[in-house]
Parts: C-alpha cells; sequence; structure tokens
C-alpha cells in the first residue's frame, strides 16, 4: 500500500510538471504588459509604419502623416513645408534606416533623405520620387534600391549608381546585407533573389531546392537572426526560415485550432530581441517565436489597458536597453520592457492630501536618504522613504527662498549630498534642508534647464534647452558657459549628460 502510494504521488508530480510546461507560454502572454503611446500623447497619426533608434537614443516613428522623434516625455512631429528644403520631402514615412554612423536615413513617398547625428534637418538625395528600400552594406555603404536602379551611398554627398536595369526584383520592398557572408538579400513582389556583394559587382547565388516555394511570392520582410539564419515574410504565405549556408527552408504555418502556431500568415514585421527570440508583427496581432522548440505566443489586442492595442502590428523595433516597441494600425506605439514585465503606477490624485498632484512627469531622483523627488510642471514633489505621501514644493512670488519656477525639468543630487533644481525659467535652485529653503542661481541666458551632471572631478554641470552647458564656479559662485565659447546664438541644446 505504502509503494502504490508513492507511486501515485510520483505520477501526480509528473502530470503537474507537464501541466506547467505546457500552460508556462500561456501564463507569460498573459502577464505581459505593454505601455501605450497613442495621438493623446502627441503623436501625429496612429498607423506606426515603421520605428528605429537613433545614436543618441531618440525614438522615431514613421506614420502615413508625419515623422515623429520621442524624447521619453514628448514628441517632436516633422513633416513636408514646400517652402522648406531641408524638411522632409513627403509626409508619408515607409521605412526608417539607422547605420553605423548614427545617420538616420527616411524613405518617403518623395524621396530618401538623411539627417546627420544631432541634427534635424533632412537632406534630399534626390533619386527618385516614389517607394524606395535601403539597408547598410559593406564598409558603412548604404544601399538604396529604386525603380531606376541599385545606388551606393558612401562618403561623397551623392549616391553612386552601381547598377541598372529593368528587372523586376528592382523594385524592392525590402532589403537586408549579410555583414558576415557579403550577401545582398531583395525581396519583391517577384519573390526573394540573393548576390554575392564584391565591389559593386552582384554575383547571383545559386538557389537551393527549398527556394522554389518561396519563388514568386511578395516579400514583405526580413530578420537576419544572431544565428546567422534568415527569416522571410511571403505575403501572404506566411514565414520562412532560411539556414545561413541556404540549403534549408523552413516555413511556420498558421492553423486556427493550435494557439501554439503562427497567429496569421499574413506577416507585416520581424526583429529579434536580446533573448534571441524572434517577434513576428501580423494582421492578428503579435506573435513571439522560441526558435528551440518552434512554437508561438500570441499576443492579441483584447480590451487591456496594459495589453496590446491593435492587433494589426505594421513595426517591430528592440531598442538599445532591450525594451520592445510595437507599432500597430490605429493602435499607436506600444512599449514593452521584458526586464520588469510589469509596471507600477504612481496615479495622479489631484484631490487627495498628500498625493501626486501633477500629471506631467519631467524628473525622477532617489536621493542617498532613500527619498523620491518628483520633478513636474507643477513643482517639485518629495516622497520621504517608507512613506506614500508626497510633500509638494511650489513657486512663491512673495518668498526669495521659495523655488523660482513650477516647472522641474533636472535633478541632481552631489556627492556632497546637494540636492540641486533645474527649472524652466534658467533658474539653478539649491536646497538647504536644514532650513528647508531653496537658493536661487540665474544663469548669463535665461534658458531652460534640462540636464544636470556632476563630473568625476567634482564640478557641476547644467544642459540648457538651446544656449549650451554651464558649470559652476565654486569660487565666485555662478555659472559660466563651458565647452562652447563664443556667440550664445549658435549654441545648442544640451538635454542630457
Amino acid at each position: 500500500m505504502q509503494v502504490l502510494q508513492s507511486r501515485n504521488i510520483v505520477i501526480m508530480m509528473f502530470v503537474l510538471l507537464v501541466a506547467l510546461v505546457l500552460l508556462a507560454p500561456s501564463l507569460i502572454a498573459q502577464s505581459l504588459k505593454f505601455q501605450h503611446i497613442g495621438v493623446e500623447d502627441g503623436i501625429s497619426q496612429d498607423i506606426v509604419t515603421c520605428i528605429a533608434q537613433d545614436s543618441l537614443g531618440f525614438m522615431w516613428f514613421g506614420t502615413e502623416d508625419g515623422l515623429n522623434m520621442y524624447d521619453g516625455y514628448s514628441f517632436t512631429v516633422f513633416k513636408n513645408d514646400p517652402r522648406n528644403i531641408s524638411s522632409l520631402p513627403a509626409s508619408v514615412i515607409r521605412s526608417l534606416t539607422v547605420d553605423s554612423k548614427g545617420r538616420l536615413w527616411s524613405c518617403t513617398t518623395g524621396d530618401v533623405t538623411v539627417t546627420e547625428p544631432g541634427t534635424r534637418t533632412f537632406r534630399r538625395l534626390n533619386l527618385a520620387k516614389g517607394e524606395a528600400v535601403l539597408c547598410e552594406g559593406e564598409d558603412s555603404n548604404v544601399l538604396i534600391s529604386t525603380s531606376h536602379g541599385l545606388y551606393k551611398y558612401g562618403t561623397g554627398r551623392e549616391p553612386v549608381r552601381v547598377f541598372t536595369g529593368a528587372e523586376p526584383w528592382l523594385r524592392a520592398s525590402v532589403m537586408l546585407f549579410d555583414q558576415h557572408e557579403k550577401r545582398l538579400f531583395v525581396g519583391s513582389s517577384a519573390g526573394l533573389r540573393v548576390f554575392s556583394v564584391a565591389g559593386d559587382s552582384l554575383i547571383p547565388e545559386q538557389s537551393a531546392p527549398g527556394f522554389a516555394s518561396i519563388a514568386g511570392h511578395s516579400v514583405s520582410a526580413l530578420c537576419q537572426s544572431s544565428r546567422g539564419d534568415i527569416f522571410v515574410s511571403i505575403f501572404p504565405a506566411g514565414l520562412f526560415r532560411i539556414s545561413s549556408d541556404l540549403q534549408t527552408v523552413e516555413q511556420y504555418r498558421s492553423s486556427v485550432g493550435d494557439q501554439k502556431t503562427l497567429s496569421d500568415h499574413r506577416v507585416l514585421a520581424l526583429a529579434e530581441d536580446h533573448q534571441q527570440r524572434l517577434w513576428v508583427g501580423t494582421f492578428s496581432g503579435l506573435d513571439m517565436l522560441d526558435a528551440v522548440s518552434g512554437r508561438f505566443t500570441r499576443y492579441k489586442d483584447e480590451g487591456d489597458a496594459n495589453g496590446l492595442h491593435g492587433d494589426r502590428a505594421y513595426s517591430i523595433c528592440v531598442d538599445r536597453s532591450g525594451a520592445l516597441w510595437v507599432g500597430t494600425y490605429r493602435g499607436g506605439v506600444n512599449r514593452f520592457d521584458p526586464h520588469r514585465q510589469r509596471f507600477t503606477h504612481i496615479p495622479y490624485e489631484p484631490d487627495k492630501h498628500g498625493g501626486l498632484h501633477a500629471r506631467d512627469v519631467f524628473s525622477l531622483l532617489e536621493t542617498d536618504d532613500g527619498d523620491l523627488w518628483v520633478g513636474t510642471d507643477d513643482g517639485l514633489f518629495r516622497r520621504r522613504s517608507g512613506t506614500n505621501r508626497f510633500l509638494q514644493y511650489k513657486h512663491n512670488p512673495r518668498e526669495q527662498c521659495s523655488l523660482s519656477n513650477d516647472g522641474i525639468f533636472a535633478l541632481c543630487q552631489r556627492r556632497n549630498g546637494e540636492l540641486w533644481i533645474g527649472g524652466s525659467d534658467g533658474v539653478a535652485n539649491r536646497y538647504e534642508p536644514t532650513e528647508d529653503k531653496f537658493v536661487r542661481y540665474t544663469l548669463p541666458w535665461g534658458n531652460a534647464i534640462r540636464a544636470m551632471y556632476e563630473t568625476r572631478d567634482g564640478r557641476l554641470l547644467i544642459g540648457t534647452e538651446s544656449k549650451g552647458a554651464f558649470v559652476l564656479d565654486s569660487i565666485r559662485h555662478r555659472f559660466v558657459p563651458w565647452g562652447i565659447q563664443g556667440d550664445s546664438s549658435h549654441f545648442a541644446g544640451v538635454w542630457a549628460m
């Protein structure tokens, strides 16, 4: 009897273990939470066609009504201005690419543009009106495919045409360059073509037998995995994996009755994250492929405020921190942080005593004593360690020792414990804890303070919205220009340090 009971316990444990293994993907799917960014947050349109992160960390979102730059707080929208040759040639953005030199490339329905790092002007290449796609090739050259041929953009100011002709593959919809094997993959409405690149020459690769299954179909997306495999979305036939040696082609199919298969054979976007998982944007939601098991986990718009907004996932981007950005049709931008797996929300409570009385939060700082300081558009808030109550500091025109302004963009604690607050009025405020008051330091040129930082040698630096950086002269107790000398009208904005 004792042996029988032990055997039953073992069987029950085995069944429970199998159940947990089978249920794990669905449990993960249910717990996945997204941050939603929509038109109400300032983006020009909720049809997001492409996403990229530039070398400075800004996120760029292409829509059918403008290009949007997101700094983590607000959007700057760029559109075509017929009176400005440095504006976008058209407001419909088809694709975005950031190359290894930090340049942002925008393909619009009017022309291709390039934007140098740290600038907000769009230099037009005057290639041709209509559709164009690009990718980075060998030696940091950028390859651009148009209906008139394939161009290479190197160190000069103008692209050079390296291949001409009227072949259907030249009307590319997407391109990918394999840096290791020096191969160019060109997807178009005529299918997928693979070329070896030797200088300015393109040599067609011998196709494997499996390529017949994807010939003659429209290619909508390409992605190379960290293992070297090439994932190809064939519209509307589904998703394919091509081995790095081009000898094996595997198809992933959609099955209505199997939740672990591709949710929809109409695939729109592909991206691999830092955990080597492939994310697949489809007409019916977002899928995650486990490359080991070959099984999918599906994520759909279920009406959850913290879930995916919009089922038609047009674009996917994984930023340097590992966060996943998903652009959807009529759903705006969705952001998922894979490290936290959840969001902790401090609510806006205007009527609650001790609550956070501001919607717009510009800066956050936890000081050495564990207190949380929050800079907002309605003053400075402090939550003491171990409590859930906020104390608010505001500008009082009758008190010189109050905050100089209620717009708080920057916070910094120095090694000596001093707390510094940067306001929208161009005044730095130093907090005196013993007297619970503020001492003001006015900058030479009034300009909003956007960043504060203490260097290794103990110097306090301040970055402003458009007048450059300043350093604290500790002897004369005032801020002086730092780094750039000359006419203040030529100073650039310093928004991060």
